[in-house]
């Protein structure tokens, strides 16, 4: 029950206010039982009606409320200290006291933790029990002693007193008690009677006593079947004398008493009561009958209080409890049940199915289910939610638990359980889902998506209509926290929607509402109403929960925005326009007017709005107004009306142009006019200029010398002015009327239609020239102008005949200059005198970019833009100043063509002058010299440039060697690279291969470079590096990481490896020369020590590469060797020249690396051509020997190898002994070795036809005596 007690604290005022569940504080008001609850001082905070009704208590009674009307006087001090007790238990307290009526009262205490006040309070439950019979005084007497025990340890003062009155209930005159001390292991034996105070603890005759177990074994003190029985003789020693001379004829008894804690005291009770020896087992029985009846009544009082308890809990918090015997199928109910379904207690039936018969129709098939599950194990628990019928026929929810008994072989005896009331919260339920349905519904309706936001948690809970407004599914958007919303609402909004949320948290307001902007799965902006409120706070004040909804006005608020839009633009136009947009009242008041007013009158619109408009309007027109608008009220149309004046600030008036529309009310009533007012007043002023003109017009019509005309469109003249008469002899009268075909030549019909047909089409001017009679019947030639305008023909003409003979003369002269002009290579552009471009023939528009057609008419300084080194302006200017000036001179130009192209030109400019010497044009000739240019960088570029790496060469570095060698360089280090191998490469690989090497080792040396170095090549395979400012340090770890990168680098087969040398100048005096000198000699001394292992590497490479290349030439050296040693050894050659013959046989062809696969690998024979690379492998070879110290010896063995005998073989075609003799045994090894083994262009042949084959060549091929001394000695082969 205490722990319905915790929703429940006071406020500031002290009355008691509900922060829990409304329920459980009904349940207390309207309990039978009388509760009350106290702080520790024991003033009431709350009494339900019960305690209220029984002890006459108001609830706005004072707090210190006299509880001592409860109690007798005696009880009311133990409960007093009671109440002190439970100030400090965690537990519950119990009770027993005798009320007024003499009735015994129950009493539970719980204390109950308060966080809002400084002090806790005590919850009581006071239980009258009218059944309680009065026990008998002494058993009472003894249960009072524990009362008040928290824990069920009896303490020293509740033994002693127990003892007395067990004492007084065994009839025994004296008692002695017998404490057992822990820490000494010992009894205690101590005299107590009525009369005799407590002894203290010194008075207590402390002894050891063995215990009796099983078998004679010591056990524990704490099991009370083993405490012993004390001998009289020793207990007669402990009484002290002046209590043994009151015993007479006494006999111990002896007892024992066991605190719940199970910690053992015994009593020895000393009786007046004499008995026989065979009466000690009568003594026994009564002794032990003693000890049964006060445990029995000690635990009959415990479960009794034990039972009250929980029957005052039941009933308190409304339960029913029952009991179904199954094997009689009878049911018991306790009294809360009549109470809740309508009966009196003696009215409930015994019979199950009575009750079962109460179960609502729709829960019945259910509830029978779960109860034969439940009984036949196949469910562990009972507890079903269902209805029953109520006495008055109403149906009520219970929520029912049970628990099954079973016997020992598992049938199922009773069923014991509750039954609770959970109508009231089962009808709210249903309310609940009723309104959370309708509401659901409503906002279904609404189409909004609602939040719900634990501040303190974070948690964040979303419906599906949210996520559906930004595009997504709440699935998409898992998981759900704080971090959801703050991604997908704007920025500028989050800040806003922060602001706002903040002044919840500190209550300036109770909800909000903000329009702000999502962003949509699809990327677009969505706009949301946003409205939330704080539903719940926390008990010291802070914000708990909120709860909001998000409404997708996205439409309406584009339509809101393109309203406004439209709104301001129809304000920015009205306020814009120069016309004057007003708005009239019936009476003439203005009631608006557009910023036109003072833009236009000058007047302020301020001191305009609620006045009259009539004393703006002219006196001579303010009637035609006024009769202006009542016209429109009458008509209530839309009208205009013009000229007519309104009075400006300066004093002058304005004409005005006015159109206006009647404003009418919902009855349709007229109640304004609004509408545009135009100033015209510019206009009028011009047309009163416009007559002005027509009479200046038509003055000049009249004398002007050119033929002035007006036909219609059939060309019938309307009018003409007076040169007709004068120049062409018509009267003027005559003319009128006339069709203009009838003056013109027969031949110029056709022209005249046309152009008066295309003019009227187009409605544009007309030009044509024709012939045109004269009144003599002569024709001149008329240059016409014409334009159709509304039905008439408006044409002017001049007499051009000594002006077209004149052009058909210069026509011949031009077309001449231009063909000549067209014929030139270089670019010609001719200009008249105004520099328009008159003339450019096919070069200049290529130079250009500018086409003739596009040209012709522009200024040449558009068409022709040259910028001059020698001039401050950036370009050209075409003035005739620069034509006298420069006229005739040649210079170089950069041309800016049209394009974007930049070309150097050379240029000549020439006037063209008049008859009078005046200048008329110019003509500028021009050239492209861009490959002139390109070949001198070139020959530039070459000079200081080596052309295969790009690097500088050794004019360059020579010429900069003088130009760095100062003191603000010092140090100055030099440092001077050998490629090894470069001639070897060259000679083994093929230059290719070989200007590789040298590109790649120039790239890795610029690679370590530094900003200011000057790195060259000095010629062949030698590079010079200056270094200004670097020390002999600094040169040296950039050595080292050229070396480094080097060593590791590959050029095809061959390795990069360079030979490097330093010397540093670091004193003014040093000669720089003698600097490179040493630069130079440190370079050959690395040389010399790392060459020659570089070349043998490379002989290596080789060889490897030919094998790579060639996969049978490996064994075919190996072979050639091993022959030629054992020639050399058969002619009895020393050890030396053996090893020199199998050296040479393994190079001899080393050369071979030049020629290509397809060549020596050709299956059938040589071509010319290819026979002529073939032969070169042995000079390639020699080359390749020589340049390599260890095996240069050999280079002329290896050159003449494939000399014959008879002079016919190559490179030089030496004979007999001519070839050195090594040369001549190399070849016969290597004949020999190419019969007997298998090639591309030749057959296998055995030893006997290879033998053949060399005795047959003897003398030609081979030297005849090394041919014998091989077949015979070597192979044995005899001659035949």
């Amino acid at each position: 029950m205490a722990a319905y007690f915790y929703g429940l604290r006071r406020n500031d005022m002290g009355v008691m206010e509900s922060i829990g569940n409304q329920f459980c504080l009904d349940m207390l008001e309207l309990s039978s039982d009388r509760i009350c609850i106290l702080d520790c001082e024991g003033r009431v905070h709350f009494a339900n009606k019960a305690f209220r009704d029984k002890f006459v208590f108001e609830e706005d009674q004072d707090a210190h409320f006299p509880l001592n009307g409860v109690f007798r006087v005696e009880d009311f001090s133990r409960f007093t200290q009671m109440l002190l007790k439970a100030k400090k238990s965690e537990g519950s307290l119990q009770f027993i006291g005798i009320g007024k009526e003499e009735a015994p009262v129950i009493v539970t205490v719980k204390r109950v933790p308060s966080s809002d006040l400084k002090e806790d309070l005590l919850y009581c439950l006071f239980r009258p029990e009218e059944r309680y019979q009065a026990p008998m005084a002494k058993i009472n007497q003894l249960l009072s002693l524990y009362d008040f025990q928290e824990d069920t340890t009896m303490t020293i003062s509740t033994e002693h007193k127990a003892i007395s009155v067990i004492g007084e209930m065994a009839g025994a005159n004296a008692a002695y008690w017998c404490p057992y001390d822990k820490k000494k292991e010992k009894f205690g034996f101590m005299p107590w009677r009525g009369d005799i105070p407590f002894g203290k603890e010194e008075e207590i005759f402390w002894f050891t006593m063995p215990l009796r177990g099983e078998k004679g074994q010591e056990e524990s003190m704490n099991h009370y079947d083993y405490f012993p029985h004390i001998s009289e003789d020793f207990l007669l020693e402990l009484i002290p004398m002046e209590i043994r001379k009151e015993l007479t004829d006494g006999v111990d008894l002896h007892c024992m008493i066991v605190g719940e804690g199970e910690e053992p005291f015994g009593a020895v009770l000393i009786s007046q009561k004499e008995f026989q020896t065979q009466e000690q087992i009568l003594w026994n029985l009564f002794l032990s009958q003693l000890k049964s009846y006060v445990k029995t009544k000690r635990e009959y009082y415990f479960f009794r209080e034990q039972f009250y308890k929980y029957k005052f809990g039941i009933n308190a918090i409304g339960v029913a409890t029952w009991e179904w015997d199954i094997r009689s199928n009878s049911i018991i109910f306790s009294r809360k049940w009549a109470e809740i379904m309508g009966f009196r207690y003696e009215e409930l039936s015994e019979r199950i199915e009575d009750w079962k018969n109460r179960w609502h129709p729709e829960e019945r098939e259910e509830n029978e289910r779960l109860l034969e599950a439940y009984l036949s194990g196949e469910i562990q628990s009972y507890s079903p939610i269902y209805r029953m019928q109520h006495r008055d026929g109403h149906w009520k929810w219970f929520m029912t638990r049970g628990h099954l008994v079973r016997d020992r072989l598992g049938n199922p005896v009773t069923i014991s359980g509750f039954h609770v009331d959970i109508t009231e919260s089962e009808t709210m339920r249903a309310h609940f889902l009723q309104e959370k349905e309708k509401y659901l519904d409503i906002i279904e309706a609404t189409r909004a998506g609602t939040w719900e936001w634990n501040i303190q948690t974070g948690e964040n809970i979303y419906n599906e209509r949210w996520a559906e407004i930004v595009g997504y599914t709440l699935k998409e958007l898992e998981p759900i926290t704080d971090d959801t919303w703050a991604s997908l609402v704007h920025p500028d909004d989050l800040v806003r929607s922060d602001e706002i949320v903040q002044s919840l948290f500190y209550r300036e307001k109770e909800y909000y509402s903000m329009e702000c902007r999502m962003r949509h799965k699809d990327g677009h902006w969505v706009w949301v109403l946003d409205k939330g409120k704080v539903v719940r706070w926390t008990e010291d004040g802070k914000p708990l929960q909120m709860f909001g909804t998000h409404i997708d006005i996205t439409e309406a608020k584009l339509l809101e925005m393109e309203v406004k839009q439209r709104e301001d633009n129809y304000r920015l136009l009205v306020e814009s326009s120069y016309d004057i947009v007003y708005r009239l009242d019936m009476d003439g008041i203005l009631l608006f007017i557009s910023a036109a007013w003072e833009k236009v009158l000058g007047h302020s619109i301020k001191e305009a709005l609620g006045q009259s408009f009539e004393p703006y309007v002219h006196k001579d027109d303010l009637h035609r107004i006024q009769k202006f608008f009542r016209h429109i009220e009458h008509t209530g149309k839309r009208m205009e009306t013009a000229d007519y004046r309104l009075l400006h600030k300066d004093g002058s008036y304005h004409w005005f142009t006015t159109n206006a529309v009647p404003i009418l009310d919902e009855a349709g009533i007229v109640i304004g006019f609004t509408g545009i007012a135009r100033d015209t007043t510019e206009v009028k002023k011009a047309n009163l200029k416009i007559l002005e003109q027509k009479d200046e017009l038509e003055r000049f019509f009249r004398v002007n010398l050119d033929f002035f005309c007006i036909t219609d469109s059939r060309g019938i003249f309307l009018k003409v002015n007076d040169a007709w008469e004068k120049f062409l002899g018509f009267k003027v009268k005559h003319i009128r009327g006339q069709n203009a075909l009838q003056f013109v030549h027969p031949e110029d019909l056709d022209l005249l239609k046309e152009s008066i047909s295309q003019m009227i089409e187009d409605k544009k001017e007309g030009s044509f020239t024709l012939r045109f009679r004269r009144a003599d019947e002569s024709y001149v030639m008329l240059e016409w102008k014409a334009q159709y305008i509304d039905n008439l023909i408006y044409a002017a003409a001049r007499d051009v005949t000594e002006k077209k003979k004149l052009q058909e003369n210069l026509y011949i002269e031009k077309e001449l200059f231009r063909t000549t002009l067209l014929s030139v290579g270089d670019g010609v552009i001719a200009t008249d005198e105004t520099n328009k471009v008159l003339l450019m023939n096919t070069a200049a528009q290529e130079m250009t970019g500018w086409r003739m057609e596009e040209a012709l008419g522009r200024p040449i300084d558009e068409i022709y833009k040259v910028i001059y080194e020698d001039y401050d302006a950036a370009e050209s200017s075409f003035s005739d100043s620069r034509i006298y000036y420069r006229s005739g001179e040649s210079s170089d130009r950069i041309l800016l063509a049209k394009d974007g192209r930049k070309l150097p030109v050379e240029e000549n400019i020439s006037p063209i002058k008049g008859s009078d010497q005046g200048i008329t044009g110019i003509v500028t000739v021009f050239r492209d010299i861009t490959p002139k240019i390109e070949k001198q960088k070139q020959t530039e570029y070459l000079s200081y440039h080596d052309v295969l790496t790009g690097l500088y060469n050794r004019r360059f570095a020579e010429d900069m060697l003088k130009r760095i060698d100062l003191n603000r360089n010092l140090p100055l280090s030099v440092m001077v690279m050998d490629l090894n191998g470069l001639k070897l490469t060259n000679d083994a690989f093929g230059h290719d291969l070989g200007d590789l090497l040298l590109m790649k080792s120039a790239d890795i040396m610029k690679s370590h470079l530094r900003e200011g170095d000057v790195l060259s090549r000095m010629g062949g395979d030698e590079f010079m590096v200056l270094m200004p400012k670097t020390s002999m340090k600094e040169a040296e770890d950039v050595k080292t990481k050229i070396l480094k990168e080097a060593d590791a680098c590959e050029v095809g087969p061959v390795q990069i490896s360079l030979a490097i040398g330093i010397a540093t100048k670091t004193l003014k005096h040093q000669n720089m020369q003698e600097v490179v000198k040493v630069s130079d000699n440190n370079m050959y001394r690395e040389k010399l020590k790392y060459g020659k292992i570089m070349k043998n590497k490379m002989i290596e490479t080789i060889l490897a590469s030919i094998g790579e290349k060639f996969p049978k030439e490996k064994e075919h050296l190996h072979h050639v060797a091993m022959i030629a040693k054992s020639i050399g050894e058969a002619m009895g050659m020393s050890k030396e020249a053996q090893e020199r013959l199998f050296t040479a046989g393994k190079l001899h062809d080393i050369g071979k690396i030049n020629v290509p696969k397809e060549i020596l690998l050709k299956a059938g024979p040589l071509s010319y051509e290819e026979y002529e690379v073939v032969k070169k492998h042995a000079e390639t070879s020699y080359q390749i020997i020589k340049s390599v110290e260890e095996y240069g010896y050999l280079a002329e063995d290896v050159l003449y190898h494939h000399e014959r005998f008879d002079g016919k073989g190559y490179p030089e075609g030496l004979k007999g002994q001519e070839i050195p003799l090594h040369s001549r045994i190399l070849n016969i090894a290597d004949a020999f070795e190419a019969m007997t083994h298998e090639r591309t262009y030749s057959r296998k042949r055995s030893l006997k036809e290879a033998a053949e084959e060399l005795r047959a060549h003897a003398g030609t091929q081979f030297d005849p005596q090394i041919v014998e001394i091989f077949l015979g000695q070597v192979l044995k082969i005899e001659k035949h």
